[in-house]
């Protein structure tokens, strides 16, 4: 029978450093591929907007497009922002991991699990507020459905 070992006493193997190493890789590659992404996208939305005040204008009949338009694109810039955050954790994860593998630290190793830690509850905390907006949304949906009925 196998003897019980405490979690205290795992070590970081060869081949297990080596898997480490990979997924630090991985993380800094994804995170600064969805940084860039995010980048992409507010260039995009902050140009959208300023080609539609350019080619429309501010007419008075269009103000309530104008509004909805600002209110959207004020909309995807806080959803940018909420989505940036995860990913500087897991940016800040590889560079803290690979500084520990290199360095045996343990501290470090133990800062770089801790922003890991960090990315997944936001990620969580995300997807919880993601869920409550989609519910909110159906509610408010089938609400003014059966109203106009």
């Amino acid at each position: 029978m196998e003897e019980n070992k405490s979690l205290f006493s795992l070590q970081i193997d060869p081949v297990t450093k080596s898997h480490l190493s990979s997924v630090s890789g991985w993380a800094r590659f994804l995170s600064i591929m969805g940084m860039l992404l995010l980048a992409v996208g507010l260039a995009a939305t902050i140009m959208t907007f300023v080609f539609w005040q350019q080619r429309f204008g501010t007419d008075v009949m269009d103000r309530g497009i104008a509004n909805i338009r600002l209110t959207s694109m004020i909309g995807s810039i806080l959803v940018m922002v909420a989505c940036f955050f995860p990913l500087l954790f897991l940016l800040q994860f590889s560079t803290r991991l690979k500084r520990a593998l290199a360095g045996n630290d343990q501290q470090e190793i133990n800062e770089a699990f801790l922003l890991l830690k960090k990315y997944f509850r936001y990620l969580g905390l995300l997807l919880l507020v993601a869920i409550v907006l989609y519910v909110l949304a159906f509610i408010f949906n089938v609400g003014f459905s059966t109203a106009a009925l």
